[in-house]
């Protein structure tokens, strides 16, 4: 009886080899199973530690970079203006190189450059002085040289020899698109263009003062061009007060910065109307002064 049931699981040499095999390829998948967690930690672990480290490398440049700012910005003096060579020039006229020659870093030319590109003018040497990449001490140096009048009050004829080509006419600065404003002398076709942005912006204008609230317009150019001007203000275009938007009120130049929700409040505590601009100038919470000029562009 023993003997058959021995013969019965008596393997033959190819089915134990299957199955070594087998064996063997079940302790392999036993020790990958094991072995897997304590991997992958090992990774995790050196991904948390690179992370740590991008993170520290990350606060030390910043901090470098800011001791280094500040370091600049302790070290920095204005020019004593030793670095200048002055010659006769007109400032409206010089190109980059005749600035370098002057006297003048790279950064600096480039920031004078800037301004007469996007329509800067020079009208008098005071002008110069304005520009913050000059320093006082350069200035006092260069004054002399300056081929521009001293000061703002110079006469007519000095502008027009400037501007030969353009006829002089007057211009309604409310209705004139710019073709018309290009053709007022001392005005170029981007000064143009910013004027009419401008006016679009506040609904038009009420003085030719406002003019100087136009990037690139000195006072000494409104002088010059005073006698060309001339402003209708019933052309403003007006806000109901009563019906306006805080959004809408907000964007307008002259109603930001704490009128048009001082307005607003006003309103509706008012019962949602406002009579007339007297209620506003009493109300406590608004300004007089920014409500001066506001006032032209309400309407009820």
């Amino acid at each position: 009886m023993l003997s058959k049931i021995k013969a019965y699981f008596k393997l033959s040499k190819w089915e134990s080899i299957a199955m070594l095999v087998l064996c063997g390829f079940m302790l392999l998948l036993v020790g990958i199973n094991y072995s897997l967690p304590f991997i992958f930690n090992k990774k995790n672990n050196a991904s948390a530690a690179d992370s740590i480290a991008l993170q520290q490398l990350a606060a030390q440049i910043q901090a470098d970079t800011n001791t280094s700012n500040w370091q600049q910005y302790k070290t920095y003096t204005p020019s004593d203006g030793s670095n200048i060579h002055g010659f006769a020039f007109n400032p409206n006229e010089l190109d980059d190189a005749g600035w370098k020659k002057l006297g003048f870093s790279d950064k600096a030319v480039n920031t004078i450059l800037n301004y007469k590109n996007k329509g800067g003018k020079f009208y008098c040497k005071a002008d110069v002085q304005k520009m913050y990449s000059i320093s006082e001490a350069e200035y006092t140096k260069l004054e002399p040289f300056i081929q521009l009048p001293a000061t703002k009050q110079f006469a007519k004829n000095s502008y027009s020899n400037n501007y030969t080509t353009k006829e002089k006419i007057t211009v309604e600065i409310n209705s004139a698109d710019t073709a018309t404003l290009n053709q007022l002398r001392g005005i170029g076709s981007t000064l143009a263009w910013r004027i009419a942005e401008y006016r679009k912006q506040i609904g038009g204008f009420y003085s030719t003062a406002q003019l100087k609230e136009v990037y690139g317009i000195s006072d000494s150019l409104i002088t010059f061009l005073q006698p060309q001007l001339k402003v209708d203000a019933s052309r403003i275009q007006k806000i109901n007060i009563n019906t306006v938007l805080y959004q809408t009120l907000n964007a307008h130049p002259y109603f930001k910065n704490g009128l048009a929700l001082a307005i607003l409040k006003f309103r509706k505590s008012n019962g949602g109307k406002i009579e007339n601009l007297e209620q506003i100038k009493n109300t406590p919470s608004i300004d007089v002064t920014t409500l001066e000029k506001a006032k032209w562009y309400i309407g009820f």
